[in-house]
């Protein structure tokens, strides 16, 4: 009795979770559906008249757009470029800083202590290539084997 009870129970869940996506799935169409009330012009009141109030008859009408003071513009919520390259700057600086605490100092390797040593004098790869390239041949042949 306990068994089929839990499954009728179960069942029943089933069927109120299906009847829920069943209603969320219809609300959804019926918001895609629908117009919103920004998108709609207004009608011109004296668009059926044949005689208007300043007597010409032909004369333009206008009427401005009405739209709601309360939309949102999506060019405003956007990050710059610069915002989003000082976030990722903070990000990049709070992982080497969680990566500097996790390094194990006694499986270092030479390389690494000379990497260290680079990084800290301020050279890389580019600048050590770039002072290569300047001078003769001579003096980069020179500086290339005393590397």
């Amino acid at each position: 009795v306990n068994a089929k009870d839990e499954e009728t129970k179960r069942l029943q869940d089933e069927v109120e979770e299906a009847r829920r996506k069943q209603a969320e799935a219809a609300a959804a169409l019926l918001a895609a559906s629908t117009t919103p009330q920004h998108h709609h012009v207004a009608e011109d009141e004296n668009e059926n008249e044949e005689e208007l109030t300043n007597g010409d008859g032909g004369g333009d009408v206008s009427r401005d757009l009405d739209t709601d003071e309360h939309i949102k513009d999506p060019i405003e919520d956007r990050r710059t470029l610069a915002e989003r390259n000082e976030r990722l700057h903070d990000q990049l600086k709070a992982l080497k800083q969680d990566l500097a605490q996790s390094r194990d100092e006694t499986k270092e390797t030479q390389n690494d202590k000379i990497h260290r040593e680079n990084v800290r004098q301020g050279r890389d790869k580019y600048k050590t290539l770039r002072e290569i390239r300047k001078g003769n041949t001579k003096r980069r042949v020179d500086q290339f084997e005393n590397m």
